[in-house]
């Protein structure tokens, strides 16, 4: 929506000069020569007393002049929106309420219950940060990165998190979520500029996978902080394409530094644009570095990130079947102007509560001979078991063969919005399964770029060192003989371990259980990275 630029802003009312301008001295009424009742000039100050007072409110309170949905996730059951509000002059708005927004989730309207500032909610951030390794970076230049990170880490609030990601040749998990600033700082220290390539596309797919996990610990505000100049040169590497299609349902914020500089190289006038659609699209910012010092760039970013308004949703006649769907938020601005915006969700049914486990029964007490009642009882039934069994041998009556029975529909869920589903032991065997699906397997590994390996995946496909493998990985010591599997059911494209030493990963985080495969997933097995390139189906 096209905004006119308004320096100063003043509620619709038709404020008279000579009524504002008002003065310690009333000048006469020259009807009839002369002067207003007392009562009338007490009531002209009071009257414009209040108008200068509206006046002042106004200016001190510009209305909001730009809604941006920054993020919004499930808390059944309510819906948490984190919305980035600002002024004409780019700040941030304040004195929102919850009479101002309206939202809804699809077809069905989604009261708003209550807005308050990021600061009063008392909520942490989850921060993600992309460090780039490559070599590329002057030694200077990264050593300010370095101390920018360290200052970030010491600034970290008590509900804070804190993970990085190095990404080069390839993307690696330096730290984990953590709160504690001297581990984090220790980890930071180590960083050093080593690859010679850019997987800049790898590291903020994975970096958003890492944003989605649901641990019961970390807060529920996820944030991507990345520095880069916004070019990816990774052979076979994921694409610009991919990270937008990522950000298309359940988008993570993501902040991005750029290294713009005067005068830059068309290609490098394209990368800084790309980072800045990047971080458009997935509601976050950007903000560039240019002449400035990192830790005055690194700070504007940090208070970006925490000015954000949180509405609070009531969802208990949402959807919750996982399927996409679109959330809308508008806000009504005091001065008529209505603003709106929105993203794709999925949003999940509650997980089943568990059941308290049984309380073990008093044993039965013993009989007059001290033998236990229930001892009786195993008694007869074994002898009785023993006289059916003579029984049947003497009909020489042969048990008929009985055909194992067939693998349920209701073994792989229809939707395909689950991640994970637990998957009975069942060796290397071809489970039952629909048409087949053409996938494609690009090793990342350095010396092993834009080598692919074309799968159709008419049963079990897998992969490990052995001969008799669909991908047989000879070279990498670390992977067994018969390490994971792919298979495509219901829609899906399924991974899962099959007891491996090393186990399996999926975008550097291990999978315990079957795990639907998007496009651009990296597969980690020992040394190896494998992206995965969904072609459909064949």
């Amino acid at each position: 929506m096209a905004m006119e630029n308004r320096a100063v802003y003043l509620p619709p009312l038709k404020l008279r000069a000579e009524t504002v301008r008002w003065r310690m001295t009333l000048r006469p009424i020259q009807a009839n020569g002369l002067h207003p009742p007392p009562i009338k000039r007490v009531g002209q100050l009071v009257l414009s007393a209040i108008y200068l007072g509206l006046a002042t409110t106004a200016l001190a309170n510009p209305p909001p002049a730009t809604l941006q949905l920054s993020q919004a996730r499930q808390a059944n059951p309510k819906l948490i929106a984190y919305l980035d509000v600002r002024d004409a002059d780019g700040k941030a708005a304040d004195a929102l309420n919850a009479a101002q927004l309206t939202a809804s989730l699809a077809d069905t309207a989604v009261p708003v219950t209550h807005v308050q500032t990021f600061a009063d909610s008392q909520e942490g951030v989850a921060y993600i940060f992309l460090v780039d390794v490559s070599l590329s970076l002057p030694t200077k230049q990264f050593a300010h990165i370095r101390t920018a990170l360290a200052a970030w880490a010491d600034t970290l609030a008590t509900a804070d998190r804190m993970a990085l990601l190095s990404f080069g040749d390839s993307v690696k998990t330096v730290t984990d979520f953590s709160g504690d600033p001297a581990a984090l700082k220790t980890a930071i220290a180590a960083l050093k500029p080593t690859d010679q390539h850019t997987a800049l596309h790898q590291g903020l797919i994975q970096a958003l996978q890492l944003a989605r996990r649901g641990d019961a610990d970390l807060p529920g505000r996820r944030v991507l902080v990345v520095l880069s100049d916004g070019l990816d040169d990774l052979s076979g590497g994921a694409t610009r394409e991919e990270v937008l299609n990522r950000l298309d349902t359940d988008r993570i914020p993501i902040y991005a530094l750029g290294w713009d500089t005067p005068n830059a190289a068309a290609r490098q006038a394209e990368g800084i644009k790309a980072l800045g659609l990047f971080a458009r699209r997935s509601g976050g910012a950007y903000v560039g570095v240019g002449s400035r010092h990192l830790s005055q760039a690194y700070s504007e970013l940090r208070d970006q990130i925490k000015a954000v308004a949180v509405a609070t949703l009531d969802c208990r006649a949402c959807r919750t079947d996982g399927r996409v769907q679109r959330l809308q938020i508008t806000l009504r601005a005091e001065d008529g102007l209505v603003l709106n915006d929105g993203m794709d969700i999925r949003l999940l049914p509650a997980l089943p509560t568990p059941t308290p486990p049984i309380a073990p029964s008093e044993p039965a007490p013993p009989t007059a001979n001290g033998w236990p009642v229930w001892l009786y009882g195993s008694i007869a039934g074994v002898l009785l078991l023993l006289v059916t069994g003579v029984i049947l041998v003497m009909r020489q009556r042969l048990p008929q063969a009985v055909s194992p029975p067939p693998v349920s529909e209701d073994f792989w869920p229809d939707d395909a919005s689950w991640d994970a589903v637990a998957l009975p032991d069942t060796a290397h065997q071809t489970p039952a399964i629909g048409p087949g699906y053409a996938i494609e397997l690009a090793e990342l590994n350095a010396g092993g770029h834009g080598k692919t390996y074309p799968l159709h995946l008419s049963g079990e496909a897998v992969i490990g060192r052995g001969a008799d493998c669909a991908v047989t990985l000879t070279r990498d010591a670390e992977v067994s003989g018969h390490h994971c599997a792919l298979v495509y059911h219901a829609k899906a494209v399924m991974l899962h371990d099959l007891g491996s030493t090393n186990g399996t990963y999926v975008n550097g985080v291990p999978i315990s259980a079957a795990y639907r495969l998007q496009e651009g997933d990296i597969i980690g097995i020992g040394r190896t990275q494998l992206r995965v390139l969904l072609l459909g189906e064949a």
